[in-house]
């Protein structure tokens, strides 16, 4: 997001062919990605990856940049892999979610660090229906650049 204008509205769903109630794919299993907007000016927009049923997501590496939008103040920021996992007694057929867990976090700075590679040694794993997400919350005006690598292997 470069500026607070144009907000953004809506929910997109990324799903196989479906019915629809009110832009909803009724069927959890064909459910593949959403992405989310806020209704406000100036909030975090956000990627989400949906690890499909029958799968497991591999998260190998992220990797982010900032820069400045324009001369001033530097700007700051936070990005972070965020996990939702399905809680605990849910099931693919019935599912709830638990509270967002933080799986790995990096701070930015147009004075200091400005970007970022990270491989992980090991992979970040994440099971079937866990919602994976890349946020950040930045200072002022800013350009953020925010990318992971995720694998989906079937079961």
């Amino acid at each position: 997001q470069i500026s607070a204008e144009p907000d953004p509205v809506g929910d997109i769903w990324i799903a196989e062919s479906d019915t629809l109630t009110l832009g909803v794919p009724n069927t959890a299993s064909k459910i593949h990605g959403k992405i989310e907007y806020t209704n406000a000016a100036q909030q975090t927009q956000k990627a989400m990856v949906t690890v499909p049923a029958g799968h497991i997501g591999l998260v190998y590496a992220w990797g982010g940049s900032m820069l400045n939008a324009s001369g001033g103040a530097a700007r700051d920021t936070t990005l972070a892999i965020e996990a939702q996992e399905l809680a605990t007694g849910a099931t693919v057929a019935s599912p709830s979610w638990a509270p967002w867990r933080r799986a790995d976090e990096q701070a930015l700075s147009t004075s200091g660090d400005t970007g970022f590679d990270h491989p992980f040694e090991f992979p970040l794993v994440f099971e079937e229906l866990t919602n994976i997400h890349l946020r950040a919350v930045a200072t002022a005006s800013s350009i953020l650049s925010v990318d992971m690598d995720v694998v989906l292997v079937r079961r």
